[in-house]
């Protein structure tokens, strides 16, 4: 899932809003509806979130609708991961820390400024409100503070497509439209445009 192109989730199923079912190798199923989903700097995707979502082993629950949201990790393989037994005090195991410390991310000023930015456009997205005006405003800060980011982009041309703010939306997509010259992005960014035109034509 975390390769797939706007247009193949679109294939699957796998879309905002849309009721779906993921059954895995090992027995495990998710089923619910999808509210949002994110994509890392690279455009792979690392969560999906699901409403009134089911999870099962089986036959057996994982996870109810009662519990709230589900956020389900994507990814195809584990990167890090710690050996011994999940619960050593309950083999009598004690084990010296280890001398190598988690790396932890720090953030920049203006990392932590565009983190802010996606979450309004998020929340947006999951109340269904438009704000037009702030909606400019978070486009202008991207242009200028963050040339490089579209993702974030293809998420405000996605809340704009209602036909009455042509010329905002005309704008966020030229500004798309140039940034896919590059062609380590170009399909991600085309993929993206096309889906939402598609979804905003049904």
């Amino acid at each position: 899932i975390e390769d797939m192109s706007p247009t193949d989730l679109k294939v699957y199923g796998i879309y905002e809003g849309k009721i779906t079912k993921l059954q895995f190798e090992r027995g495990i199923t998710v089923e619910g509806e999808i509210i949002t989903g994110k994509r890392n700097l690279q455009g792979k995707i690392i969560l999906i979130s699901f409403k009134n979502c089911i999870v099962k082993m089986d036959d057996k629950i994982l996870f109810h609708p009662s519990w709230g949201i589900y956020d389900m990790a994507i990814g195809a393989s584990i990167v890090s991961a710690f050996s011994g037994v999940a619960d050593a005090n309950s083999y009598g195991l004690h084990f010296e820390p280890p001398k190598e410390k988690t790396h932890k991310i720090k953030f920049s000023s203006k990392e932590k400024e565009l983190h802010k930015l996606y979450n309004e456009v998020r929340q947006m997205r999951v109340k269904n409100e438009m704000k037009l005006e702030k909606l400019k405003i978070i486009y202008d800060k991207l242009v200028f503070d963050y040339p490089t980011d579209w993702l974030l982009l293809l998420e405000i041309y996605e809340i704009i497509q209602t036909g009455i703010n042509d010329k905002f939306a005309d704008k966020v997509l030229n500004h798309l439209n140039k940034l896919s010259e590059q062609k380590s992005i170009s399909h991600l960014i085309q993929d993206g445009i096309q889906m939402i035109k598609g979804a905003s034509n049904n």
